[in-house]
């Protein structure tokens, strides 16, 4: 082979394997960027049934607490206007009426904290899955 195309040759030898090499990099990067994704989706997919329960706890944990607080607040009234007249059976009466109120509301809220607290775990999860994704993307 003459020495000019032989040097032409090794040129596009040269420069196919850079072209190989380049390709083979970016398909390796695609197909990290595809596994990073796929976890991300599936972890998403797992957690967002978690994170649409708690949202919807906190939601109604909010309406349970709001409405015996509502009702507490006009006992507490009736309470403070019994309490002024000296009058203990009317006290007690109240007293009898706000207890179940005030569990009602402290159990609302021991339930709004822990459906929060899981909200806030799973949306930790995810976050770590976009983390892996976005460090896959580059």
């Amino acid at each position: 082979m003459g020495k000019k195309w032989e040097g032409e040759l090794k040129k596009v030898l040269k420069l196919s394997e850079s072209d190989a090499k380049n390709f083979e990099d970016r398909t390796s990067y695609y197909e990290n960027v595809i596994s990073a994704a796929n976890a991300f989706t599936s972890g998403y997919a797992k957690s967002a049934t978690k994170l649409g329960k708690s949202l919807s706890t906190l939601m109604e944990t909010a309406e349970v607490c709001g409405r015996a607080a509502a009702e507490l607040s006009v006992y507490e009234d009736d309470y403070e206007n019994a309490k002024s007249s000296n009058d203990t059976a009317e006290m007690k009466r109240i007293e009898s009426k706000m207890k179940p109120l005030v569990d009602t509301f402290e159990n609302g809220k021991k339930e709004n904290r822990s459906a929060a607290q899981d909200g806030n775990k799973e949306s930790q999860e995810i976050e770590k899955l976009l983390d892996g994704l976005r460090a896959a993307i580059g």
